[in-house]
């Protein structure tokens, strides 16, 4: 079975595939491509696939949670030191001031990510502008945890949360956050935004999310704290 090279030639290999589901064996075709990377394409031009990549899962944070969410916020906050000079209070917590209205404004909304049963990370929205405009989400926080990161969660999840909340998006980066900033134009790009730069370092996309419904049938690091 082995090739000129001495190495193993799969074209010689009369593999079979033994499937459960109807107790069936299944010979196995020609190679069509290498893993990872292109299995990916595969999967995502395959819509009969699309439900094995990826698990995300939005969970609406509830008033049960709020320890969980201060928690894990804290963290976010101390990884965002890297990019905004915030100290800790005497108390070694971060000082988050709209923290209590995620639990008391109807207009704020917090979700935990999982994907499948794992919690990877977490999003809060508000609809109060950084460049007074009148947007109905801005993206006040989002994050996926860093023993999560690159696997494309980040990327599926902010789509997820576009697709599930349309209307007019309002989303800042800090331009020293090179992964938010790719992440959040790539998200932008098909909505064509308008870009604001409010100094040096922070930046702001505003761009409109249609509804599905409204779409023709050929057919989101953060904003500070609000």
């Amino acid at each position: 079975m082995l090739g000129e090279d001495g190495k193993i030639n799969t074209d010689k290999i009369r593999m079979i595939l033994y499937e459960s589901f109807s107790n069936s064996y299944f010979k196995l075709g020609e190679k069509v491509g290498k893993a990872w990377s292109e299995g990916r394409v595969f999967m995502e031009a395959d819509s009969s696939l699309k439900r094995y990549k990826l698990m995300i899962r939005l969970l609406v944070v509830q008033e049960k949670d709020r320890e969980l969410l201060w928690n894990i916020n804290q963290k976010y906050l101390y990884e965002m030191t890297n990019y905004y000079d915030d100290p800790m209070d005497a108390a070694g917590n971060y000082h988050y001031g709209y923290f209590d209205a995620y639990f008391s404004d109807p207009q704020r909304t917090a979700y935990f990510l999982y994907d499948d049963e794992a919690l990877v990370g977490f999003v809060m929205l508000h609809p109060y502008s950084c460049v007074a405009k009148a947007p109905d989400h801005t993206m006040a926080e989002f994050t996926i945890f860093p023993a999560y990161r690159r696997r494309h969660l980040a990327f599926d999840a902010a789509n997820m949360i576009l697709e599930k909340h349309p209307g007019r998006w309002e989303i800042k980066y800090n331009e020293k956050n090179i992964a938010a900033k790719q992440l959040w134009n790539k998200v932008a790009a098909p909505y064509s935004p308008e870009v604001f730069h409010l100094n040096d370092t922070e930046t702001v996309l505003l761009f409109t999310k249609e509804s599905q419904q409204h779409l023709p049938a050929c057919h989101q690091e953060t904003c500070s704290a609000q």
